[in-house]
């Protein structure tokens, strides 16, 4: 009996040890995070006077179209604007064209059409706002039979790795872009006859899943 005493005791001891280890350690992180204020707030300007303000600081620049729709709206609020206001304040509000929006809207169940969706999404990913992951999701809601949003969660739990993208600022990347997503639609496509799962709901049902199997891995920027 006594040799089981001296064991809990022991036990006790390195738990309260240990407690007390990541209390010192949460302790020592507070005062690095209060540090690193301090010392921007020995950085940090404050205005004091108008010689301070130049010419350039009234020439407002940020998304130029929107602000100006925003700054001129004269009716009540409705959903709409609401989410206009969201999507300024985030800096993602996408810019398609009409002509873009039309070749939308004419997407049907045709898999033998694949080089005119290529295109589609290549001229997507052209537009201002449009990424890969956004550009997708346009493809998504318009035919879920077709196309399935590509993000970091489900593209992982698919292939073990994560999502890098290149820049879709060349013809060159935006082709590399489109292969990819494509290629990712295929292998969606396998994965899910595997599992047994609609390929319509993919994207949803991996999305919940590898939130649950890797919710120890953190996502880069996410």
């Amino acid at each position: 009996m006594e040799e089981e005493g001296e064991k809990r005791k022991r036990a006790q001891a390195t738990f309260y040890e240990s407690k007390r280890g990541g209390a010192e350690g949460s302790e020592g992180s507070a005062i690095d995070t209060r540090q690193v204020a301090k010392e921007n707030s020995a950085r940090i300007k404050k205005i004091e006077n108008k010689r301070e303000l130049h010419e350039e600081d009234f020439k407002y620049d940020y998304n130029p179209d929107l602000t100006n729709e925003l700054d001129n709206i004269k009716g009540d609020f409705d959903e709409n604007i609401i989410n206009k206001i969201t999507l300024w304040k985030l800096n993602r509000f996408p810019r398609l064209t009409d002509e873009l929006i039309s070749r939308l809207n004419k997407i049907g169940n045709d898999e033998g059409r694949k080089e005119e969706h290529k295109k589609l999404l290549s001229d997507l990913l052209g537009c201002s706002g449009v990424q890969l992951p956004m550009a997708s999701t346009f493809l998504r809601f318009k035919n879920p039979k077709l196309f399935q949003i590509i993000d970091q969660h489900v593209y992982r739990l698919l292939t073990g790795v994560e999502l890098r993208l290149p820049p879709s600022n060349s013809q060159s990347n935006k082709e590399k872009i489109c292969q990819l997503y494509f290629r990712y639609l295929e292998d969606l496509e396998k994965k899910c006859k595997e599992l047994e799962i609609p390929f319509e709901k993919a994207d949803r049902i991996l999305y919940k899943a590898d939130k649950r199997i890797n919710k120890d891995v953190k996502l880069k920027n996410y």
